[in-house]
């Protein structure tokens, strides 16, 4: 998780005009881990209300995620869904 942290506060960029603005919030993302460590079927669970661009930067951010551990069960590599809240704070 600590890695996961540095990614995000890193390269989550808060758009000037959200944040100028004072747009604040939490946008939930899911995703599946391939079994190959990428990340495909991206999508906003929960989206912060009129803030298209943040909504944006979530999806470019998940998109742009170096490649992640796969799953495992009994041995086998297997695909696993993620749940991710990607909070916006002033």
């Amino acid at each position: 998780i600590n890695s996961l942290t540095t990614y995000l506060e890193k390269d989550v960029n808060y758009p000037k005009k959200d944040k100028k603005a004072g747009n604040h919030g939490t946008v939930i993302v899911s995703f599946v881990v391939e079994i190959d460590g990428s990340l495909s079927d991206i999508k906003i669970l929960k989206a912060i209300p009129n803030q298209i661009e943040i909504n944006i930067e979530v999806i470019r951010v998940i998109e742009n995620m170096p490649k992640w551990i796969p799953g495992s069960d009994k041995g086998l590599l297997t695909r696993v869904q993620m749940t991710l809240p990607i909070s916006f704070k002033l």
